[in-house]
């Protein structure tokens, strides 16, 4: 992909994506928007895959549901304008959160907000949590020296052991792995 100067553009570190960084099955480019489209949007992001023959049509599926998503996050209504707000509030926190929290912080019973965020994205904010605790531990792990003890204290994670199980069920490494991976 080129950017709009010609040049080869790409994040050197994927951020978007929790993955091992050996896998070259994709790479993410990404790219800013026009100036017009800066307060909607915040980067393109254009995924390549290496697709094994005759895989083609189940990776097509799998885009189309990824644009799905993608349609919640467009400000059209006060439903989705809603959601883009509680989405912005967990990827904006610095700490603990939990789903409690939200719902506290936009007034709305529990159950609400999990069928709000479930029927715009197709995710849960539960999924939303971990996920942002999981990129705050790879962006450490990668930045630092932060053992998996400190990380699941700092995320609010019950034990290290949890931690450990939630990074490797997503990663497919364990913290440690993860880490000597990204500094070497």
């Amino acid at each position: 992909m080129k950017s709009d100067t010609g040049s080869q553009h790409r994040d050197p570190i994927e951020r978007a994506h929790l993955r091992d960084p050996r896998d070259v099955s994709h790479t993410i480019y990404r790219y800013p928007p026009g100036a017009e489209l800066l307060p909607l949007i915040g980067r393109y992001w254009f995924p390549v895959w290496s697709v094994p023959a005759g895989a083609e049509e189940s990776h097509k599926a799998v885009m189309a549901a990824y644009v799905d998503v993608l349609r919640g996050f467009l400000p059209i209504d006060e439903e989705g304008q809603l959601i883009n707000e509680i989405v912005r509030y967990v990827e904006n926190n610095r700490g603990v959160l939990r789903v409690g929290q939200i719902c506290g912080r936009f007034n709305l019973p529990e159950r609400t907000v999990q069928r709000l965020v479930r029927r715009r994205l197709g995710l849960t904010p539960k999924w939303l949590i971990q996920r942002r605790r999981l990129h705050k531990a790879a962006e450490r792990l990668r930045d630092s020296s932060a053992t998996a003890a400190e990380l699941a204290f700092l995320l609010g994670y019950a034990d290290q052991a949890h931690f450990i199980r939630d990074f490797k069920k997503v990663i497919s490494l364990r913290p440690g792995q993860f880490s000597e991976l990204n500094r070497g």
